[in-house]
């Protein structure tokens, strides 16, 4: 597996989560992905930035125009002629660095323990994991609570609420 970590220049780091620890979220992310079975030598890129730029692509790509922590954006599957050739892509986990922060005061979790909860969340979502409906979301929980629990990051993530039309009858 290979993982690329990158800070953007416009991120104001802070003491709580420095770049060494964020650094650390690139070995996070090699073993999570050798535990969700993606195939050897796939890449991936995380990719930390400013608030401002997670909302303008959140516009961009699922039209709401708000921050949100974390964005996944999966990799075109490789053109069959290539498959030999390149390592596989898994895709782009995209941070919002100060809303995490945030986010991680507010729950009193560590920054650390809610950086790697997110990057194994959007691990799961290039996984192919989602959370649309209950019952995939169940199933995603299951899977996100057993990754957090082999790596030590002690955050237990509620339900959404989903509407009764997004449940089976």
């Amino acid at each position: 597996m290979d993982c690329n970590l990158q800070i953007a220049e416009d991120v104001m780091l802070v003491e709580a989560m420095p770049a060494d620890a964020l650094m650390e979220l690139e070995t996070l992310a090699v073993e999570a992905m050798g535990k969700l079975d993606f195939v050897p030598d796939t890449g991936l890129a995380i990719y930390v930035a400013t608030d401002e730029y997670v909302q303008s692509l959140n516009q961009q790509y699922r039209g709401v125009d708000a921050t949100t922590d974390v964005l996944t954006f999966p990799a075109e599957p490789m053109p069959k002629e290539f498959e030999d050739e390149e390592a596989p892509y898994a895709g782009d986990i995209i941070l919002a660095y100060q809303h995490i922060l945030e986010q991680a005061a507010q729950s009193n979790h560590a920054p650390a323990d809610e950086f790697g909860l997110l990057v194994i969340h959007g691990l799961l979502h290039l996984a192919g994991y989602d959370h649309d409906t209950p019952e995939r979301q169940k199933v995603m929980w299951e899977k996100q609570a057993e990754l957090l629990a082999l790596f030590n990051i002690p955050i237990v993530v509620p339900d959404f609420i989903h509407g009764p039309d997004e449940s089976e009858s």
